[in-house]
């Protein structure tokens, strides 16, 4: 009003209201753009820096060829600048409002192109153009002239702030929301800078937040069945308890989502790298710098989540886990994707805004996967374990992702919390389990003061799987290349671990081998290549070679083994016995085995056994295979040794030595059982035999010495026992009349009608002719038998005659006689 009051008060001033008009031609389109001109009645030479054509009643010099207008920060203009500043900003901005407006009708309904749609509005230029860009820009900004280009219409949107691109996206993923059907605004560079100048301020992009609304009430929108599945509240449930119900989640393929947006992988992953990222910038705004915590919460039911399986699933609609995701390869979807986690992983970028600590990220929906989450999966994970493969087949790829979770697992339990702690927790947890069980199966459990907490050690995992069949083996059995099955892990008691009792690779190949002909199971030597394993391992299956022993003693058939891998074990055995009480092993339990060879013929493999005495002949001494044939009883003569196997045959008291002395410790001791209860010689004829080649053949000293005082020579009347000195030779004239008196000092009578014997019981002192008492014994026989002759006889039938009586004295006589001399 102060510049109308001006112009009305000029000496030639006018009354005049400012008036302004704006026109721009639909048909045929301007070929140059931006060509409209400033009109005050006939066309000025001015451009209005737009294709429309602006009237108005400026105030123009006398040439016409000049526009008086304040430049920028001028205070004491002229009248005819601020009138035309006025008309700019006025009427003529709120003319090109109305075209612009109308415009918009024209763009969606006639198809009037856009890009001529954009020339409307004025780009700055000269002071003309700028002032009047940002004049129509301060007045059309509050209408629907911001448009949102789908593929097939344009539809407006009312500012003053719409939301517009984000610089952070990618153009094409952003026409994809828009197609999706999400408000975003996007307009050319120049436009945009005459945007932000009019309102003052940066333009509204699209923020994180929005995106997550927009994606989660669309999604479930367009699937109903998403906002039934979810479940805001699974992460504060205990591990285990959801894992059931995971996979009942709404999971789609991204084809089948029905939103351009996340229609593809790329996709959906750059925007939750862009969600997160912003979700982020706002988290840390207004906080102290030594949070610990970021907690996206804005995702929970977004379905920015890719599964394992490669399928869009919105968080928190059921529990997805963030490790261990290949343990279940046939429920992929129970497992957030690696690239998911990654995305998020990434996208809170610290160094950034300059966080003082490591920031622990808490994904909603999401929790690492543990031991007791999978209880529920057995059958899926004994299908997925390929059991005629090694365990570093490609193939078992799941077995070896499930020992690693089971040996992980346990081992951050125990560095967390203290050992005794950590098992009585798990004793504990174990016992309320087994007791709901029980309850269930409508068993009556008696209450108890105290639960059980006794330490079980790093066996309390193996009560979870204790029947699971995931232990890798090789057994004789098994139908993989080399033996390789599985079996339950309560069967892991009877499985040794050949690679943990030797380190030796060619003893551990040789004990697996011996180990699996017998019928005991071996673990595969890869399941203990990871320490972690193998400390869990080590706790169930056998690992000492004592217990080893006490598994080839009593549950294996040592028959099945050649005779050169029996060498081979004793060969194991005796390398032990040579390290003493470090070895910690029951050695003597060794002769339990049935793998120690017979020196005979026909030769077969024994164990030994209590009260037996066992020997070796060295195989060089002549006499070796005659004293191979005549072992007495409870002892046995054993093959000779091997320089690998000799050290246990020493350490179990197996005699090792020559011919001679096998007789003189071994088989003349033995003589006296051997031969008094001999009937008829049959039993003792080996023997004695063997005995007469030593002592008249080979006249070794030491076997004549030992026989000679070895009292095993029967008499002839069955009533003694003594040594060949204690016998006289039954050839002597007066050893043969006299025979009745001297039944105790001649050999049994199989002796006697064998030369070689009584050339043996000569050489070893047996005597030739009457000893003195024995002369003497003869003499009262003599004498006694010299009184009956003035005797009666009790029977006259049976008595000799005088004469006959006479005669046989007489001969006794003279017989004696010689003798004595």
């Amino acid at each position: 009003l102060k510049v109308l009051q001006e112009q009305f008060d000029q000496p030639h001033g006018v009354a005049l209201l400012p008036h302004g008009a704006a026109a721009a031609r639909l048909s045929p389109i301007e070929t140059e753009p931006r060509s409209g001109r400033i009109c005050c009645g006939p066309p000025t030479p001015f451009k209005t820096g737009s294709c429309a054509w602006v009237q108005g009643s400026f105030a123009l010099l006398s040439s016409r060829k000049a526009l008086p207008l304040p430049e920028e920060g001028e205070e004491q203009s002229s009248l005819d600048k601020r009138w035309n500043k006025m008309l700019l900003e006025g009427p003529v901005a709120w003319s090109m409002r109305g075209l612009i407006t109308h415009c918009t009708s024209l763009v969606s309904e006639q198809g009037f192109p856009l890009h001529q749609f954009y020339s409307l509005f004025p780009m700055r230029g000269e002071r003309l153009q700028t002032i009047l860009a940002i004049g129509t820009w301060k007045v059309a900004m509050n209408q629907a002239v911001f448009p949102v280009v789908r593929s097939s219409k344009v539809t407006w949107v009312q500012g003053p702030k719409p939301t517009f691109f984000s610089e952070e996206l990618p153009e094409d993923l952003q026409n994809d929301l828009v197609n999706d059907g999400m408000d975003l605004v996007c307009l050319p560079e120049a436009l945009l800078k005459e945007y932000e100048d009019a309102l003052g301020s940066p333009r509204e992009c699209l923020k994180a937040e929005e995106l997550c609304d927009f994606l989660r009430t669309t999604f479930e929108r367009l699937h109903p069945a998403a906002k039934a599945a979810h479940e805001p509240e699974s992460t504060s449930k205990p591990e285990g308890a959801d894992s059931e119900n995971s996979e009942n989640g709404f999971e789609l393929d991204p084809s089948e989502t029905k939103m351009a947006s996340l229609s593809e992988r790329v996709k959906i992953l750059a925007l939750l790298r862009f969600a997160v990222h912003g979700l982020w910038r706002d988290f840390c705004k207004g906080r102290p710098k030594d949070f610990y915590k970021f907690v996206p919460d804005q995702l929970k039911g977004v379905p920015l989540m890719l599964t394992h399986a490669m399928q869009v699933a919105t968080f928190c609609a059921r529990t997805k886990f963030s490790s261990w995701r290949d343990v279940l390869p046939e429920k992929k979807c129970l497992f957030m994707s690696r690239d998911t986690y990654a995305a998020i992983a990434e996208s809170v970028d610290t160094s950034i805004q300059g966080i003082e600590r490591v920031v622990e990220i808490e994904i909603p929906g999401v929790r690492p996967f543990t031991l007791n989450d999978i209880i529920s999966y057995r059958i899926d994970v004994e299908n997925s374990v390929n059991a005629f493969v090694g365990f570093m087949d490609p193939a078992n790829e799941s077995l070896r992702v499930f020992w690693s979770l089971v040996a992980e697992t346990f081992a951050e339990d125990h560095q967390i919390v203290g050992y005794d702690v950590f098992t009585a927790a798990q004793n504990k947890a174990w016992e309320k389990r087994e007791r709901r069980e029980a309850e269930m199966r409508g068993e009556k459990m008696p209450e108890l003061d105290e639960p059980v907490t006794a330490p079980i050690g790093d066996r309390a995992w193996c009560k979870l799987i204790h029947d699971w069949h995931v232990l890798p083996i090789c057994s004789k059995t098994g139908g993989g290349e080399n033996g390789e099955d599985v079996v339950a892990l309560n069967a892991a008691g009877m499985t040794v671990a050949p690679t943990l009792i030797d380190q030796d690779p060619k003893v551990v190949k040789s004990l697996t081998a011996i180990l699996q002909e017998v019928g005991v199971d071996t673990v595969q030597h890869d399941v203990l290549s990871d320490n972690r394993i193998s400390r869990l391992l080590r706790t169930i299956v056998v690992t000492t070679n004592d217990d080893m022993l006490s598994l080839l003693i009593d549950h294996s058939n040592i028959d099945n083994l050649s005779g050169v891998q029996r060498h081979d074990l004793l060969a194991y055995f005796s390398v032990l016995s040579l390290k003493g009480d470090k070895s910690e092993v029951q050695l003597h339990r060794v002769g339990l085995l049935p793998v120690f060879k017979t020196a005979a013929m026909d030769s077969t493999f024994i164990r030994l056994e209590e009260g037996t005495q066992y020997c070796c002949v060295d195989p060089s001494d002549p006499h070796a295979n005659a004293l191979s044939k005549l072992m007495p009883p409870k002892m046995v003569m054993l093959a000779w040794p091997t320089a690998q196997i000799k050290p246990i045959y020493e350490f179990l008291g197996i005699k090792l030595c020559n011919g001679e002395e096998a007789m003189v410790n071994l088989i003349i001791p033995r003589l006296p059982s051997i031969c008094v209860d001999d009937d008829d010689g049959k039993r003792s004829g080996p023997f004695l035999m063997e005995l007469h080649a030593y002592a008249c053949i080979d006249q070794s000293p030491a076997v004549m010495r030992a026989a000679a005082q070895t009292a095993f020579v029967s008499s002839e009347d069955a009533l003694r026992t003594g040594t060949p000195l204690e016998f006289t030779s039954p050839a002597g004239r007066c050893a043969a009349v006299f025979r009745e008196c001297l039944g105790s000092f001649l050999p049994v009578w199989w002796m006697q009608q064998n030369q070689k014997y009584m050339e043996m019981l000569h050489a070893l002192g047996m005597l030739p002719v009457l000893s003195p008492s024995m002369i003497l014994m003869c003499a009262v026989e003599l004498d006694t038998l010299a009184e009956a002759q003035v005797t009666k006889p009790s029977n006259p039938e049976t008595a000799m005659s005088v004469p006959e009586l006479s005669e046989s004295l007489r001969r006794k006589s003279h017989e004696l006689v010689e003798e004595f001399a």
